[in-house]
């Protein structure tokens, strides 16, 4: 009569089959992170798409459907924040007034940012009356010390003083100028780390009357 095999499994073959289970294992969690990501990428860069979208829609409405006949561009500062501000004149005779506030703060792709402050960035566009915050979304944020030029944690409610809060989202580039063919322009350009200085809102639109007024910005370092 055949006698059974009653050896069971070796210690090789239970560690081989531990070690098939572990690659599996990783490949599956490397898997589905990576489709997180990509994920949430996605959902970055559909938040910057509707925010540039919506707000180049709001002027373009009024300065193409209205009527542009007059704008005048002003460039200022408030210590280390640079202001740009556009006011305007439709042909209805209502005036619009666009702000773009923008201070960096120094980091490892803020070149030449603030030592002292974080980073702070806003739009407003509205009647003079009635300007409307137009925040930048929020797409998270992190902490870099520009004096030690290392990474520090910006969430630590006792942060050391040179720990610089830095927005994945920022503004780092604004130029808007009025040609002498009458011609406002206006780009207010986007940077994140992930997708570079691929957005920005653009708008390119004919006036009737030319202020005088130049772009200082373009000679203006980030």
């Amino acid at each position: 009569m055949k006698k059974l095999n009653n050896k069971g499994m070796t210690t090789v073959e239970v560690l081989i089959c531990f070690v098939l289970v572990v690659i599996i294992t990783v490949s599956i969690y490397a898997t589905v992170s990576s489709f997180n990501e990509k994920k949430i990428l996605e959902g970055y860069k559909e938040e910057i798409y509707n925010y540039k979208n919506l707000l180049t829609q709001d002027i373009q409405d009024d300065f193409i459907k209205i009527g542009l006949t007059h704008a005048n561009y002003e460039r200022t500062s408030e210590g280390e924040k640079v202001i740009h501000t556009v006011t305007c004149t439709l042909r209805d005779g209502s005036q619009r007034k666009l702000v773009v506030e923008q201070l960096l703060a120094a980091s490892s792709y803020h070149i030449g940012g603030s030592y002292t402050t974080d980073d702070y960035f806003m739009i407003k566009y509205g009647t003079p009356d009635d300007m409307i915050d137009r925040d930048l979304p929020d797409l998270g944020h992190s902490g870099y010390n520009p004096i030690e030029r290392k990474i520090c944690d910006a969430d630590d409610p006792e942060r050391d003083a040179n720990c610089r809060l830095i927005q994945d989202l920022s503004i780092n580039n604004v130029l808007i100028n009025i040609t002498d063919n009458n011609v406002l322009s206006i780009y207010i350009g986007f940077y994140h780390p992930d997708f570079g200085t691929k957005y920005a809102i653009n708008i390119v639109c004919p006036i009737d009357y030319m202020s005088g007024s130049s772009d200082s910005s373009s000679s203006w370092n980030y």
